[in-house]
């Protein structure tokens, strides 16, 4: 089976679709499958096209990438990328926020190069937004044989990140993607609001966990960046900060109340980093901030930590991914909720080691539970994993990557037939 995987970001840009798509494409590889991924360029320096660990990655330029201060170093060079940013802002702010046409496009014609070089019998577009879905959807309008995955992996209509007045638009665009997917795996939370909708494929759409539980091994991973010495005690948070969806306030102020000089948090991952800096201000010592790093460097760094802190959403129709790669580790786990009913909490309650902070605990109480269960599982070993892959099947990498080959098999093989 020839599969191409569309996704806005990829290597060396990791994010969570990066990695869902690493996972899976990984294990596709092992059933014989041959892999190519279609992701934007996110630097000049990174090549158009490469093979990395098995499959063919090809990029297309993403115009935002370009900077006031590329076109001050080298402005007759960069002055073309820098009138098309400007060019891609206005069309998104007529378009929306969450569609991105001159992106879209750009995917587009590439499906389209490489379905002439090579047919595919697969495209699967991993969307946060729906850019990469747009592409696809255009691709299967154009040659009806191949099978396309719509792999939604967030909400789209309900997605709070999104303008509240152009939610029925969204929906508009939900609709007609799901009804023209062969196949359309979400979350169960996004399946639980739409299935009831009128003229919902029901018999084409599922509900599958992120793919994301695999053991981790040091020596798989590049070199830590971040050495620990031997006095400290080290709490990670890993992944993206949004001030609407994942603010970093209240875990922060449960820190600062946290007196001991050998508990370091250190955050590994972007966002908010002017309210990070204000806190870092008042205790340079204890507060590490890393910025993004590529998924290998983050995994291996992670395996470093005692404890790991998940900050949780602000909406309760997400579920953060890296939950499951903290889960893979096998490491002590706080987490802070944000709502009542938190997403995170089923997969935590079946986690033999886990602390949860309510969103209406008092600071000072949360903090001395933290800092209790920190130096209580200091130097505490890790779970194993044989237990961890028990506890959460549904979510390992090969149970996920197996029903979706299936489903796959399955429109090939219809698709063919026709």
């Amino acid at each position: 089976m020839r599969i191409v995987f569309v996704v806005q970001h990829f290597y060396p840009d990791d994010d969570s679709c990066a990695n869902l798509v690493r996972n899976m494409a990984h294990e596709f590889i092992c059933k014989g499958c041959s892999v190519k991924v279609l992701a934007t360029r996110g630097s000049r320096r990174v090549p158009k096209h490469e093979y990395h660990q098995g499959y063919d990655i090809h990029r297309v330029n993403d115009p935002h990438v370009f900077s006031l201060q590329q076109w001050k170093r080298e402005p007759i060079r960069t002055l073309p990328f820098l009138v098309k940013k400007v060019v891609n802002k206005l069309i998104r702010s007529i378009c929306g926020k969450d569609q991105d046409p001159v992106v879209e496009n750009r995917f587009y014609r590439k499906l389209l190069r490489l379905y002439s070089d090579e047919p595919f019998d697969v495209v699967i577009s991993v969307s946060a937004t729906i850019i990469t879905s747009m592409a696809a959807y255009k691709l299967k309008k154009k040659h009806p044989g191949v099978c396309w995955c719509f792999y939604m992996a967030d909400p789209y209509t309900t997605n709070r990140l999104f303008p509240e007045k152009e939610k029925k638009a969204r929906e508009q665009i939900e609709n007609r993607l799901i009804s023209a997917a062969d196949v359309t795996i979400t979350t169960r939370f996004v399946l639980r609001e739409k299935e009831n909708t009128p003229g919902w494929p029901r018999d084409r759409v599922y509900a599958l966990e992120f793919p994301n539980i695999r053991e981790l091994k040091p020596d798989r991973y590049t070199k830590a960046i971040l050495q620990k010495k031997s006095e400290d005690i080290l709490i990670f948070f890993a992944g993206r900060l949004e001030k609407a969806i994942r603010p970093p306030q209240r875990t922060m102020d449960m820190f600062t109340l946290i007196r001991n000089p050998r508990i370091k948090f250190v955050v590994l991952g972007i966002g908010c980093e002017d309210v990070l800096e204000k806190y870092r201000e008042e205790m340079p010592e204890r507060l590490i901030l890393l910025g993004q790093k590529p998924l290998y460097d983050s995994l291996s760094t992670l395996l470093l930590a005692d404890v790991l802190v998940n900050i949780g959403n602000t909406v309760e129709n997400q579920v953060p991914s890296k939950i499951l790669d903290y889960l893979s580790t096998g490491k002590p786990i706080i987490h802070i909720r944000q709502t009542e009913n938190c997403p995170v909490v089923p997969y935590l309650s079946r986690y033999p080691n886990a602390l949860d902070i309510a969103p209406e605990e008092p600071l000072q109480d949360a903090a001395s539970r933290m800092e209790r269960f920190i130096t209580c599982n200091e130097s505490v070993p890790s779970i194993e994993y044989s237990m961890i892959k028990e506890l959460y099947q549904e979510s390992t990498v090969e149970y996920v990557a197996n029903r979706i080959y299936t489903l796959l098999q399955l429109c090939v093989g219809s698709n063919q037939g026709d």
